[in-house]
Order: structure tokens, then sequence, then C-alpha cells
């Protein structure tokens, strides 16, 4: 394990056989596109999973701040101070659909 995080931390050496490996296997894979294609199209759905999960936690959390009596005006108001710098007031307005419901 020693021999990967010194990898990690740029700290190779020439009697360090797995970490020696390790790089070739990492330039190798990095040579091919379709394994380069593949990982980014993995990511890519990686990231829509995260988005769609973190979707439904916001969603969920305007539905419990509406469900302790916290005023719709005073929800929309939080959310557009809080996340301003991350959604576009067309988005926190989608978002905050579910409590017109």
């Amino acid at each position: 394990m020693q021999q990967f995080f010194d990898l990690e931390l740029g700290n190779l050496s020439q009697k360090n056989d797995y970490a020696m490996q390790l790089q070739e296997s990492m330039i190798d894979f990095s040579k091919d596109p379709e394994r380069v294609k593949q990982m980014m199209t993995f990511e890519d759905k990686l990231e829509d999973v995260r988005y769609a999960d973190s979707v439904k936690r916001l969603k969920s959390t305007i539905v419990m701040l509406k469900d302790l009596g916290i005023s719709n005006e005073n929800i929309r108001s939080r959310m557009h101070q809080e996340y301003s710098d991350v959604l576009s007031d067309e988005e926190i307005d989608e978002y905050l659909a579910v409590l017109d419901k």
C-alpha cells in the first residue's frame, strides 16, 4: 500500500516494481482512445447520478421546510440566497415548484 501512496505523491523509485508497473499501466491506458472514451462516459454517467441525487435531496429539503411551517416566500428567498452562486434563478425556481404541489 505504501508503494501506491508513494506513486500518488510522485515519489517514484526504480526499486519500486509495483509503482513502476502501475505507472506503466496508467500510461498504456491513457494511450488507448477507446478506453479513455469509456472512462469519460462512465464519469459522465456517474455525474448524472450524483446530480439526480442532489436534486432529489434538495427537493426533499424544500418539502421538509414547508412541512415545518416555513412560508413558501421564506423558503424561496433563502433558496435564492443560498444557491444563486451555483444554480440559475430558473433552476432554483424549478426545484421550488414542489412548493406549489
